[in-house]
């Protein structure tokens, strides 16, 4: 045989071989991938079980207040996810955040 064809054939291996290793590799880098979105959805299942456990921060009384209120102010038709109590610190943003929160919150006021 010639020389330039064994020279061919194997080029020819030896792309074929890079070939399959790049997708043997790409093989491994989406099973990782798959592996640890399930990882990650576990976790955030854990998460969002561990958050129904919590403590509630707010008492009861005051709980059925809001309740109340907003129940009378809706006419009943309101349905109350969650009622949490919004601290005045500076990572809520100051004066700014609490004037555009109030602006926000009047505009949805409906009309009797």
């Amino acid at each position: 045989m010639s020389e330039a064809f064994l020279s061919s054939v194997t080029i020819s291996f030896v792309g074929v071989f890079i070939v399959f290793a790049t997708l043997f590799i790409l093989v491994l880098f989406v099973s990782f991938i798959k592996w640890a979105d399930g990882k990650w959805e576990e976790r955030e299942l854990l998460e969002k079980e561990n958050a129904l456990m919590k403590q509630q921060t707010i008492d009861d009384t005051t709980l059925v207040l809001v309740s109340a209120a907003i129940a009378t102010y809706f006419k009943g038709r309101a349905v109350i996810r969650r009622v949490r109590v919004l601290p005045k610190s500076p990572k809520q943003g100051g004066l700014w955040a609490t004037q555009a929160r109030s602006v926000l919150q009047s505009s949805h006021i409906t009309k009797k």
